[in-house]
């Protein structure tokens, strides 16, 4: 479901939805797994709990930096606690 923000890799969508309104659609879709996307970094693996989502989809997130294998490894990190929660 996204965009969520806006992100380098789709510049020409703009995010319409509230966080409320992300909730309410991903409850209406339950138990269907949902994933948020659109402009996530390595920092909103809390969304994930927040807002009751299956997972976060990443791309751009996954170019910062010059270490591809470091970026990719602090992205699994961030979100471990929610993977572990589930």
């Amino acid at each position: 479901i996204g965009p969520f923000r806006r992100s380098s890799t789709k510049r020409d969508l703009i995010p319409q939805l509230s966080r409320e309104q992300f909730k309410q659609i991903i409850t209406f879709l339950s138990p269907l797994p949902t994933f948020l996307i659109g402009g996530l970094s390595e920092n909103d693996s809390s969304l994930i709990d927040e807002l009751n989502l299956t997972g976060l989809a990443v791309c751009s997130a996954l170019w910062e930096g010059n270490d591809r294998k470091e970026q990719i490894r602090k992205i699994i990190n961030s979100s471990k606690p929610s993977l572990l929660a589930s």
